[in-house]
């Protein structure tokens, strides 16, 4: 029997959940009635959660993993009251690819519809991970091939500004493409401040290092060599393996293209000195930059040492999940995802 949680009302002005009056206690009260009436909840012993870990894992079709990070575990024990673990779905530079697409398999038995609505299918009838990760890559092409110039230069000069910092981990280099392309100042640039299309040419408005002064440069036949230079990204963003490592775009990319959200948990607290002072206060969600409020799904990953991916599950009333419907998204899980952001 499922615990009655109440519905938030209303979010304050620092994104929290406010209830009314009372929501608690009455719905702590009308979980106990319902418990007088239907019998106790069943428990699980260690060893019945040890064999209902293993057979989900089994199901999702990835390997199990033994346990997640203590910070992990009591952010969702103590914040959500939920059980945490994981399983990995395979790395090989598409650990992130590779969990969606796992998730997304493992979904698609429950509801056709919802996922096949993503355009997938015919990838996600093969039931075959490495197929639909190279589906979701695609996707993410996709989506750059026909971002606005503003967005995609913006792109450009993050990628330069790590690469130029040694933050790079990509096995190819954007500062190769540029030189290839009459967009090497870019290598300079710090601050886009905006693009316009004349005709055919490109006119881009910028500032370079520190320096408080907008600077414009004309680019005659703009318009092709940038398409161009997204067909380049792009076919690099599409490449399986090491060539490039998802990072928050390739999953703002996913949440924009697909209409789905992710719960990104670490394996670290993301407010380290606070955690060490009040563990209650400790966080390890992250935070990306396009989450959708209303999506069709939310996909739930755990991220270890920002290096590697794998598909974040719990356990609620003795059954695992590795996502969740809009409507089926456990208030205490919404409450602290919405709190991160």
């Amino acid at each position: 029997m499922a615990t009655s949680l109440p519905r938030p009302d209303a979010k304050n002005a620092d994104g929290m959940f406010v209830y009314a009056t009372g929501a608690w206690e009455s719905a702590v009260q009308l979980s106990a009635s319902s418990a007088g009436r239907c019998g106790k909840k069943r428990k699980f012993q260690p060893m019945q959660w040890k064999e209902l870990r293993r057979d989900f894992c089994l199901g999702l079709g990835c390997e199990q993993v033994p346990e997640v990070a203590d910070p992990t575990k009591l952010f969702f024990w103590n914040r959500c009251h939920l059980r945490a673990f994981a399983a990995d779905a395979g790395g090989g530079g598409d650990c992130f690819f590779l969990s969606v697409a796992a998730i997304l398999i493992f979904a698609r038995d429950s509801m056709p519809a919802v996922v096949d609505s993503l355009g997938l299918s015919p990838r996600l009838a093969a039931k075959d991970r490495k197929v639909v990760a190279q589906a979701l890559r695609g996707v993410v092409g996709r989506h750059f091939r026909k971002l606005s110039g503003k967005a995609f230069v913006d792109f450009v000069a993050g990628c330069v500004a790590r690469e130029k910092a040694g933050a790079w981990m990509d096995q190819w280099s954007m500062l190769a493409l540029l030189r290839r392309l009459p967009f090497e100042f870019l290598s300079t640039v710090n601050v886009v401040v905006d693009v316009q299309v004349l005709d055919d040419a490109l006119q881009v408005r910028f500032q370079e290092g520190d320096s408080l002064v907008t600077r414009s440069k004309r680019i005659r036949g703009g318009v092709a060599a940038l398409a161009k230079l997204q067909h380049e990204v792009a076919l690099q963003l599409e490449t399986c393996g090491n060539r490039h490592w998802a990072t928050d775009v390739d999953i703002a990319a996913l949440s924009d293209e697909l209409n789905v959200s992710f719960i990104i948990a670490g394996n670290t607290w993301t407010n380290t000195q606070v955690a060490t002072e009040s563990i209650a206060a400790g966080k390890v969600l992250h935070a990306y930059v396009g989450v959708k409020e209303t999506p069709c799904l939310w996909l739930c990953l755990y991220y270890i040492d920002e290096m590697h991916f794998q598909v974040l599950l719990f356990e609620k009333d003795g059954e695992g999940h590795c996502y969740f419907p809009p409507d089926a998204l456990p208030p205490t899980l919404l409450e602290a995802v919405a709190t991160c952001r």
